[in-house]
């Protein structure tokens, strides 16, 4: 969160695909590479192999809810500023614009149905890369 959070606040005012680009160049530039037993791809998506991988680029309430739980990534001040931050950048911002408030409270209510695909953000706008490269077996 930390890495692609530092590259979009410094990267203001140029096109979103370059903000995403320079968000992922400074989290290959800064992560520490985890090489776990059995890879054939190295590396992991979160800062430490323990972490949950948080993406509030994408939705700031998943986020949220982990900053509630035993399970929030420290420091949790850090983490709160960095999911605040992303409120009105998320995809789930952009989605939110299509919708009313009645209709976004219907959504986001606890239900049993699924709530709305850009709320949920268990995704990451880094391209997964093993799909990206091709390996011999």
């Amino acid at each position: 969160m930390r890495f692609i959070t530092e590259a979009h606040k410094a990267s203001a005012g140029q096109p979103e695909v370059i903000r995403r680009a320079l968000g992922l160049a400074n989290i290959l530039n800064k992560s520490t590479l985890v090489l776990q037993q059995d890879e054939f791809i190295i590396g992991y998506h979160a800062e430490d192999p323990e972490m949950f991988p948080l993406y509030p680029e994408l939705a700031y309430m998943a986020v949220q809810d982990y900053l509630v739980s035993n399970y929030s990534p420290e420091p949790k001040e850090e983490a709160a500023e960095i999911n605040e931050y992303w409120k009105k950048y998320s995809m789930q911002a952009k989605g939110e614009r299509y919708f009313t408030q009645e209709e976004l409270l219907q959504m986001y209510q606890v239900s049993t149905m699924e709530a709305p695909g850009f709320a949920t953000g268990y995704n990451s706008i880094c391209p997964p890369m093993k799909r990206s490269f091709r390996t011999a077996c």
